[in-house]
């Protein structure tokens, strides 16, 4: 779960809850942002339930979190070297869907679409294969001769083309 969405829903509550009052405001959502990332979801449920019988985005929050718990634990996924904003991933799409499906003129179905981005995946991250053993090995789709993965064969002659036409 994006940790800059869980707090936007945090901040809406706090908007609810001190309407025209800025500093209030600031001080509520500044001092249950640092609860929310310093610890489990959980410990923002008692200030947010005491305000939920009147509030009805505090409720609403309230709700997100018990609906979302096990996938806001950002203090433990910070300590294992996770990401807990989507962010990432969000730029990860742009670039690989974007760069190539979206360009002018462009219609795709959803076969082609699909088989596009599996390669275009497999190009720009490395792909991985594995090899008779079953075990994963890093590899590059750029043939040994150094030339990139789409390069036109090399130059020849002509005969070598020709010689299964020509006998």
């Amino acid at each position: 779960m994006d940790w800059f969405h869980a707090a936007e829903r945090l901040r809406d509550a706090a908007k609810a809850l001190f309407p025209g009052d800025r500093a209030s405001l600031e001080h509520w959502a500044e001092a249950r942002g640092q609860l929310f990332e310093a610890s489990a979801p959980d410990g923002l449920l008692p200030p947010l339930r005491a305000h939920a019988g009147n509030c009805e985005a505090a409720a609403s929050c309230v709700g997100y979190i018990k609906s979302n718990r096990e996938r806001m634990r950002y203090a433990e996924f910070r300590a294992q070297g996770l990401q807990i904003g989507s962010g990432v991933v969000e730029t990860a799409c742009k670039s690989v869907v974007g760069g190539r499906l979206k360009q002018g003129g462009m219609r795709w179905t959803k076969e082609g679409a699909e088989a596009n981005l599996a390669l275009r995946s497999c190009i720009l991250s490395g792909p991985t294969r594995t090899s008779g053993s079953g075990a994963a090995r890093t590899g590059s789709l750029s043939p040994p001769d150094g030339r990139g993965p789409f390069a036109d064969p090399p130059a020849t002659d002509g005969r070598e083309q020709l010689s299964h036409v020509t006998g």
